[in-house]
């Protein structure tokens, strides 16, 4: 049996267009998370669901404080956040344990990879790496519609 966690879809439109007369809209998955800790689990967390990222991003006020594992003492450049003519931000990369949560109901816990970023600048996000690559992404836009499925 399958477990469906609903999502949030929130839509802006981009303001520097719209006074050009031109409509567009900024739309964003939005998901709610806890994290293992060392004993029990984190407060709850929105995190951008990003089809568009390989693999998941935490902001370091949020993975100094769960329990991780990491992967590799090396440090990798992480792409495609930053400006082109700037130095690319590097980040540990490491496995978590989360789950997801909806007012009604609790995905069962699961491990992901995921960059540890040194700033929170940057937002909570989930990319395809072990959660779309594991789990269905189900997005009806015209009827507000989004879900996970476990």
């Amino acid at each position: 049996m399958s477990t469906k966690i609903g999502l949030n879809i929130s839509t802006i439109y981009d303001i520097n267009l719209l006074e050009q007369n031109i409509s567009c809209r900024l739309v964003r998955l939005y998901g709610r998370i806890r994290f293992e800790k060392e004993k029990g689990w984190s407060n709850e967390y929105r995190a951008i669901i990003d089809t568009g990222s390989p693999v998941s991003l935490i902001p370091s006020s949020i993975w100094k404080e769960i329990k991780l594992e990491f992967l590799s003492q090396k440090e990798f450049p992480i792409l495609g956040i930053a400006k082109e003519e700037s130095e690319p931000i590097l980040a540990r990369i490491a496995t978590v344990k989360l789950v997801f949560i909806d007012p009604e109901t609790t995905s069962s816990s699961f491990r992901v990879k995921a960059y540890l970023l040194p700033t929170d600048h940057i937002p909570l996000l989930f990319g395809f790496e072990d959660l779309l690559t594991e789990y269905k992404l189900f997005c009806d836009y015209k009827n507000n519609s989004a879900y996970l499925e476990f």
